[in-house]
């Protein structure tokens, strides 16, 4: 299993005071995401998790729907127009974001609206 969350960087054996956002897997941690671009590491926790937010939020992407359900409307709040897109996330692991926009919504902004930093796991 791989177990997505920010840790403490260990530098020398020991904790630097600084975070990645990173994945463990049979006591192996490694950065992922932007972390695991030339990431000198991160004051909190939290600003891991964010940086991480902004990885998954790159990995925007939209498709258009193939076919006309009445019943498929855009899942932004008090929109009741027709969905004519899929908005997803292809960067996270474990989880899929997956969210029916209509033209107006269908843009990176709204879509990110929808997307948290949570701790995660997957299987592959």
């Amino acid at each position: 299993m791989n177990y997505y969350q920010p840790r403490e960087i260990i530098r020398d054996k020991k904790p630097c005071g600084l975070y990645h956002y990173t994945c463990r897997n049979d006591d192996q941690i490694w950065p992922v995401g932007l972390c695991a671009e030339d990431c000198p590491g991160h004051a909190t926790p939290e600003e891991a998790r964010e940086h991480w937010r902004e990885y998954l939020i790159q990995g925007i992407q939209f498709d258009k729907i193939t076919h006309e359900w009445p019943k498929d409307k855009c899942q932004v709040e008090e929109c009741n127009e027709q969905a004519t897109m899929i908005g997803s996330t292809k960067n996270e692991p474990g989880r899929f974001i997956h969210k029916l926009l209509c033209d107006k919504h269908a843009t990176s902004e709204e879509m990110s609206k929808f997307i948290d930093a949570c701790d995660t796991w997957s299987s592959y």
